[in-house]
Order: structure tokens, then sequence, then C-alpha cells
């Protein structure tokens, strides 16, 4: 696949090798740098690109449908967290209907810094005044007294 940048058009800024058609695209709300790509073999990829958009590698390969994924959206507030959507009913083999999951990528995978301090910022609002990086700051100072 090629990625164009949209005020130049005359050539592609970059190429993304990906398996199959994609059927939907995401850029992350948190990251310029990170999309997430559908594609008809059930796949979602999260890729992320350098700076300049010549290179792209996928970094997290989610394969949790059944069906080709239809839609996919990032949660505007929490980073790494996303919804996707497969429509079952093309498969009658599978029981007709569709899914949707709502996922969130393990903040291990990726360590961005640009977006640590957000993810730190949402997982405290989202869990209350404890989070992960409180628990291991407070458990760090607890290793020490007896």
């Amino acid at each position: 696949m090629n990625m164009f940048d949209i005020r130049k058009l005359e050539r592609p800024t970059g190429r993304v090798n990906l398996a199959s058609s994609i059927i939907n695209l995401a850029w992350s709300p948190h990251n310029s740098q990170i999309f997430a790509a559908t594609d008809e073999n059930s796949t979602i990829r999260l890729v992320k690109t350098s700076a300049d958009y010549s290179v792209a590698d996928t970094f997290v390969l989610h394969v949790g449908h059944r069906s080709p994924v239809v839609d996919i959206q990032w949660n505007p507030v929490f980073p790494w967290v996303l919804a996707s959507v497969s429509d079952d009913s093309l498969d009658e083999s599978k029981g007709g209907g569709g899914t949707m999951q709502v996922w969130r990528v393990n903040e291990f995978v990726e360590k961005d810094p640009d977006v640590e301090v957000e993810w730190a910022a949402g997982l405290a609002a989202q869990l209350g005044s404890r989070s992960r990086t409180n628990s291991i700051a407070s458990s760090a100072s607890n290793d020490g007294e007896e």
C-alpha cells in the first residue's frame, strides 16, 4: 500500500507492506505516526510510521475477529483503546450477525514517550487515583521497609 501526503499527491511518501486489501484505516488521535488498518482477512494491524512517513512497520496484530473487520475507531480519551466491528453475516456458517470488540493494547507493547504521559493520565482517570505508575512507585518505596 502506498502512502501519500495529501498536500503532495504527485508521488507516494512511503510504502506499507500489508498482507491483503485494506477495508478501513483510522489514524490515532493521540499520535500522528500511528494508524490502525483493517483487512479482509479479519486482521487489525497497528502501524507506526517514521517521522517523514517514508517507512512504516506493523507492531501489533489483532486477530480476534472471525470475519472481515468493517469498522475501527480509536477512543479519543484513552490512548490505545479501540473499538472494532466485524460483519459475521457475510459467512452464514459462522452464525451470522456481527461482532463488536472494545480492546486495549497492552501498555508494554509500545512505550512512546509522547503518549506515555497521556496513557498514565487516562489510566489514572479510568481506574481512580492508583494508576500503574503510582502502583509501581508505591511498591518500590515499600520494598525497602520492613
